[in-house]
């Protein structure tokens, strides 16, 4: 950009930058901080004094350059060489700046140092005097310091602008580290860096790696020690970056600088990047503190004395909250700069979803429960933090739904972690304290003295909702939340609201709340709204079409609230049998409040004359609804009009549509169109799709789901070809599902019959390379001459490929996923996008596929472990006196064992015997990889039982109910000779 300064302001300073820059330009010194001591020199000359990265090379280098007998020469500028006219202080501060830019960093630094001397006025030579003392102190031999002769201005300069542009030099050079030591003096010595200036230093200073990763403190992983202090410390920083750039912030905040949003935003991600949550929550902390003292003096300054005089009484907890305020207001007036609490930004909820976020990434590691682990210890803590927040009273808005989201989501276990309890550090069991917060929390809606909550949002109802049933079981927790939407806040029941009922009273075996949720989603007869009944078009959350009533209601409907009067309701209510604090004693009284509780939310009813439009999540609520009440069978006749994007799918199987209109269903839009309104359906929608279709036994229409499914996951990582919607993967629930069709097939082991042609138009499928289905296998029948092929051997053929798809992490993107680190940060909503992992259930649905089913014998209902233990041990010894092997042995299924065994799985001890002298890995014994226990609050410790033929699971959604089947007769069986 050119230049539009005068020339006396460009050139005056020009023979002298370019004398210094020739002497010093091979000069690589990293200029090092050496901080003044504050006990040496005055307050006032403290703001004044530039010295950190006065480099001591430097110096040293003018001593030997600019006078041979070593005395120190004097850089002032020549009377001949000085303009006709005198310049003003601010044409020689853009002179000054210009000859910055132009010089190498020491003589840069020189300058600027210069300019700030010329601050100084009568103080100068006590300033050089206190330079002096302070490089002695060093330790340094004395000849290697030359003192400091800066550059006669003949006036006081202001050094900002030329601070500035030195500034400015070391981030374009990448040296960040020295740019935060210098941003740190500016502001301690009261020159105010602008805003951007200073966050472009924490962004490069956050972005950098200079000096490495410091040494993990483990000082949160055994709270059983002396209490640390909840404050910043060194200890808590693992990067030296990120404790340089919340040094300029402190610094910033005690000078009354301005910080924005996009500081704190910065830090705190670079914080959560480096897995310094605590820093993260303590920095959110400190913000939300500092803005409500904010929002009190602003309400101070706006008060009258007489309203308040005559205000109505204030609980006790907000007037405790209140006189914490209060003092902290004082505090910071008194030691604190007056524009240092009107700059302070606004804590968005933004922030605390990127907190939130990392710590339920913590929570979701698989880790057994008897291993200690530093993470999950810091994001317990860092939880502690901001649950801390709401409890005191600090958190002025209501968006606190990712806070009550990773609070009910935290793991079970016996990690310790610290919190204030009046004014004093005391350890506590994270998972009682979280679930004991809530449970006030919820009480506190009633009853505001429990606690001082701040109003909250429709996204906060929802999740104290969700939790008052599916972890405390507890309808009458869930009516106080509604009562306190409808009549406190005035909210209208929206369509979350109403899935949550929907599906939390699915798993409770609940028809009350079922209907309940019915109502509010279909329109009474008769009204305006009676055709969208529970036809959602296709808009924002991915559906546009509209479709008939085919039957997708239940069966019963009913319109009581209390459980009692269903006569469907038929869940026995359990007696407390268990002891009296223990986890089943705790379950067992969830299921009596389960049970006698009645629902009754509806003191003010809603006004349901408009209903709510269904969205996605409506959709597979209302699916897996039907699917566990029987009702599956009706999602397999209507499946064409949930999903009408099927048609593209090359596949004989049409399900209830009628021979005549499969010609004639054909969508208005293209391939490319119907994919993309594929791809905005979801993973979710097809994986309850996939289970209830396995449930009624379709597996055609299964297929035909499948291959829809799996083409839309591969096109969702393209980039730019679904605009709007974020890639996705099919859960692993949906694989098992698959697994569970071609099982249940394999087990009729009815044979298919001869295919013969009667004249009709003969299935051909349109590409081979692609569909790998049942109707592939009808069309090879048919091209091999009449080859029989009976069930099992096509259901082993596609649970092969299925398996083979699934073991490789999803063949069909493996293209796109060579770009995924360039697609995921420009996409911040796949953080929770993570690859499907094979779990117990897989492994059990594989193992029903591919075990020898037609040599072996019926299994018992309950075998026990000690007839197993006997049979591997009598193959042992057979092997061992004849060398004989199985004859059952089959290579798919070791190639299935072999993934098991990689993935951490154990095989079943019933299939050991057929390894043995073949895989001799597959005979060992170890236990299963145990995960986190993120079961809700109510349940109990899950049990596992012994299964011969399958792995140990355990349920994590419905109710731990055991179906009672009786045990048979006892029979004594001899071993085998």
């Amino acid at each position: 950009m050119q230049c539009i300064w005068s020339t006396a302001a460009r050139t005056t300073p020009w023979q002298y930058v370019r004398w210094r820059t020739n002497l010093l330009a091979r000069d690589k010194t990293r200029f090092p901080r050496t901080m003044l001591r504050k006990s040496s020199i005055t307050s006032s000359m403290r703001r004044a004094t530039f010295s950190t990265t006065a480099p001591q090379k430097d110096m040293s280098s003018h001593h030997n350059h600019f006078g041979e007998s070593g005395e120190p020469s004097t850089a002032s500028l020549r009377e001949e060489d000085s303009p006709p006219h005198p310049m003003t202080a601010a044409q020689l501060s853009r002179a000054a700046a210009a000859a910055v830019r132009q010089c190498v960093p020491p003589d840069a630094l020189y300058i600027v140092n210069s300019l700030h001397f010329s601050t100084y006025g009568e103080l100068k030579e006590n300033a050089l005097r206190v330079l002096d003392e302070t490089r002695r102190s060093t330790g340094l031999p004395f000849q290697k310091y030359v003192e400091f002769q800066p550059i006669e201005f003949g006036q006081p300069v202001s050094p900002r602008l030329s601070a500035h542009c030195f500034l400015h030099m070391l981030i374009r050079r990448g040296h960040s580290y020295q740019a935060s030591n210098f941003a740190q003096l500016m502001v301690e010595n009261g020159l105010r860096v602008k805003t951007l200036t200073m966050e472009s230093v924490i962004k490069a200073v956050c972005a950098s790696d200079h000096g490495g990763l410091l040494a993990r403190h483990q000082a949160w992983a055994h709270p059983s020690g002396p209490a640390p202090s909840l404050k910043f410390s060194q200890e808590l920083f693992y990067n030296i970056g990120h404790e340089a750039a919340f040094r300029i912030l402190q610094l910033a905040r005690e000078q009354g600088q301005r910080r924005t949003e996009a500081m704190y935003d910065t830090l705190i991600s670079a914080c959560l990047l480096q897995g310094e949550i605590i820093i993260a929550a303590l920095l959110f902390a400190c913000l939300a503190k500092d803005w409500q003292v904010r929002s009190a003096a602003k309400k101070l300054a706006n008060s009258n004395p007489a309203q308040e005089a005559c205000s109505v009484d204030i609980p006790p907890g907000e007037a405790a909250r209140q006189a914490e305020v209060d003092r902290r207001l004082q505090w910071m007036k008194k030691n604190l700069p007056a524009q240092s609490i009107l700059y302070t930004p606004y804590p968005d909820v933004i922030l605390l979803k990127k907190i939130t976020h990392r710590i339920e990434l913590a929570f979701a590691q698989n880790l057994p429960p008897d291993k200690e682990d530093g993470e999950l210890q810091e994001a317990m803590q860092a939880l502690a933090v901001l649950t801390g927040l709401i409890e005191d009273g600090h958190i002025h808005f209501g968006k606190i739904s990712p806070i009550l989201r990773a609070l009910y989501h935290s793991p079970k276990g016996e990690t310790r972690v610290w919190k204030y309890r009046r004014k004093e550090l005391v350890s506590v069991r994270a998972h009682t304290y979280f679930h004991n917060f809530l449970l006030r929390l919820i009480r506190s809606l009633r009853d505001p003295s429990l606690m001082a909550t701040p109003r909250l949002d429709y996204r906060a109802c929802n999740s104290l909702l969700h939790y008052s049933l599916r972890h405390r079981l507890s309808p009458k927790l869930a009516a106080d939340v509604m009562e306190y939407m409808l009549n406190e806040r005035g909210f209208r029941p929206d369509i979350v609201t109403m899935n949550v009922l929907l599906r939390s009273g699915t798993i409770l075996r609940r028809e009350d709340l079922v209907g309940y949720a019915i109502k509010g989603i279909r329109p009474p007869p008769g009204s305006e709204g009676e055709d969208n009944n529970l036809n959602p078009e296709r808009g924002d959350s991915g559906f546009r079409r509209e479709y008939e009533d085919n039957g997708l209601a239940p069966e019963h409907e009913h319109s009581g609230l209390d459980p009692r009067d269903d006569p469907e309701h038929n869940m026995p209510a359990p007696s407390l049998r268990a002891k009296e604090g223990t986890p089943h004693w705790r379950f067992e009284k969830a299921m009596v409040r389960l049970t006698a509780e009645p629902f009754r939310a509806v003191s003010k009813v809603p006004d349901l004359s408009f209903p709510l439009q269904a969205d996605e999540g409506t959709i597979v609520s209302y699916i897996s609804h039907l699917a566990s009440t029987g009702g599956a069978q009706l999602i397999a006749e209507v499946l064409f009009d949930i999903i009408p994007e099927l048609v593209i799918v090359p596949h004989p199987d049409w399900g209830a549509v009628p021979v005549e209109e499969r010609h004639t269903r054909r969508l208005p839009v293209s391939r490319k169109e119907a994919l993309q309104q594929a791809v905005l359906l979801g993973p979710r929608l097809f994986s309850a799709v996939l289970n209830a279709l396995a449930k009624c036994g379709k597996v055609g229409l299964a297929e035909r789901v499948w291959i829809l499914a799996k083409t839309a996951e591969k096109v969702s990582w393209v980039e730019g070809f679904t605009p709007g919607a974020d890639p996705w993967y099919l859960p692993i629930a949906a694989y098992t599902s698959m697994m569970q069709c071609y099982a249940d097939q394999s087990r009729r082991g009815l044979p298919c019959r001869h295919v013969h042609e009667d004249g009709g138009v003969v299935w051909i499928p349109r590409e081979k390379d692609r569909v790998t289905n049942w109707g592939m296998l009808q069309h090879r029948g048919r091209a091999a001459s009449g080859n029989v092929r009976n069930r099992r051997d096509g259901a082993k053929a596609m649970g092969s490929l299925i398996l083979r798809n699934l073991v490789s992490s999803g063949k069909l993107v493996v293209r796109q996923l060579l770009h995924l680190e360039q697609l995921l940060p420009s996409r911040p909503a796949n953080g929770l996008v993570t690859r499907p992992e094979p779990d117990a259930r897989f492994w059990n649905a594989a193992l029903a596929l591919f075990r020898p089913a037609p040599w072996m014998l019926p299994r018992r209902p309950r075998n026990r472990f000690s007839r197993t233990r006997r049979f591997l041990r009598w193959s042992l010894e057979k092997f061992r006196r004849t060398g004989s092997k199985s004859m059952h042995w089959d290579p798919v299924l070791q190639e299935i064992v072999e993934a098991m065994l990689k993935n951490g799985y154990p095989l079943p001890p019933a299939f050991r015997h057929l390894f043995i002298g073949r895989y001799a890995q597959a005979t060992n014994h170890f236990p299963p990889p145990v995960a986190l226990d993120r079961s809700p609050f109510a349940f109990p410790r899950p049990r596992y039982r012994h299964r011969p033929h399958a792995l140990p699971t355990s349920k994590t959604r419905g109710l731990p109910l055991r179906r009672t089947v009786p045990w048979p007769p006892r029979k004594f069986v001899h071993a085998r000779a």
